[in-house]
């Protein structure tokens, strides 16, 4: 179900040392309009569905100061979920991703620590710096 769904991502992110900064659903269904049913949620019990079509955005907020959420666009197929990426973007998708999950930890550290989100993402020049400074220790 679709609470089920909400309730793995939730899971994860209770258990995590970003757990406080919850504040948003997983996701929401997509077709016609950008934001539709379903809203993937604890307590919707709407079965998923093969050829369903929703986002995976779970957010992180610090109150009054700044928030984080990174969306997949996903369809439910028979076997399991698949991301939406164009062919043409997926080779060069799979051989930047542990750049990619290297920044965004680096990112949530950032956050957490205190620092304002605009300019970590996509980081600024001083940003980039420290980032790759960070990645030397």
């Amino acid at each position: 179900t679709e609470s089920d769904a909400d309730d793995a991502v939730q899971k994860v992110l209770e258990q995590s040392q970003f757990a406080e900064f919850r504040r948003h659903k997983t996701g929401h269904g997509l077709g016609l309009d950008v934001h539709e049913a379903p809203q993937i949620m604890r307590g919707n019990m709407q079965v998923l569905e093969p050829g369903m079509v929703f986002t995976i955005e779970p957010g992180l907020y610090r109150n009054g100061e700044a928030g984080v959420r990174i969306e997949d666009d996903v369809v439910v197929t028979d076997d399991d979920g698949a991301v939406l990426i164009p062919a043409a973007l997926v080779e060069d998708i799979v051989a930047q991703a542990p750049e990619q999950e290297r920044l965004e930890n680096w990112i949530m550290q950032e956050v957490a620590n205190g620092a304002q989100l605009p300019g970590l993402y996509p980081p600024n020049a001083d940003n980039k710096a420290r980032y790759e400074k960070s990645k030397l220790k």
